[in-house]
Formats: C-alpha cells, sequence, structure tokens
C-alpha cells in the first residue's frame, strides 16, 4: 500500500511541477 502511495505522491508533484511551468513536456521527453 505504502508504494502505490508513494507513486500517487510523485505522479501528484509531477502534475503540480508541470502546471507551474517548473517542468516542461520537452524535459519529459527526454
Amino acid at each position: 500500500m505504502f508504494g502505490a502511495k508513494k507513486i500517487s505522491a510523485a505522479v501528484f508533484a509531477g502534475a503540480v511541477m508541470l502546471r507551474s511551468g517548473f517542468v516542461t513536456p520537452e524535459d519529459i521527453a527526454i
């Protein structure tokens, strides 16, 4: 359960960074 929760948190953090413009789609593509 903890592993899945950790992954969800990472995905959420990534979405927040993407939305705030901290990470660009180009960075993810690399």
